[in-house]
């Protein structure tokens, strides 16, 4: 019972993770909200990836997140979905591009990035 209780546990917080990540973070504090949930969902898919796959994903610093100044951030942030979509056969988007001031790319770069993140919680369990 108590096994069950944590995974249903787990989905929750992968799913808090997920509606978090999928809002337009304007002010200073959604910005740390964004920020921190999005690396939590990146450390839950490095994690399944390690206990599926026996791959080990690169983990960046990612949070906190300063937009800015975006440059290193934005590379490291790449890099690490780009391992993601090959072990997991996901056809990524160019996320490598961002101008956090400019309201349509950054309504644009949140939705891919979550598709992103949705497609690997799918593959791995984990939404």
């Amino acid at each position: 019972m108590g096994k069950r209780n944590l995974s249903s546990q787990t989905v929750g917080h992968a799913l808090m993770a997920l509606a978090q990540l999928s809002e337009i973070p304007l002010t200073h504090e959604d910005v740390q909200r964004w920020s921190f949930a999005h690396m939590a969902n990146h450390l839950d898919i490095i994690r399944r990836v390690q206990e599926t796959k026996q791959i080990t994903l690169n983990a960046f610093p990612l949070d906190p997140f300063d937009p800015n100044n975006l440059g290193q951030w934005l590379y490291q942030h790449s890099v690490m979905h780009a391992q993601m979509d090959l072990v997991l056969g996901i056809a990524g988007y160019d996320l490598l591009s961002l101008d956090w001031r400019d309201e349509d790319q950054l309504i644009q770069w949140i939705g891919f990035n979550v598709d992103e993140h949705i497609q690997a919680g799918r593959i791995l369990g984990i939404a």
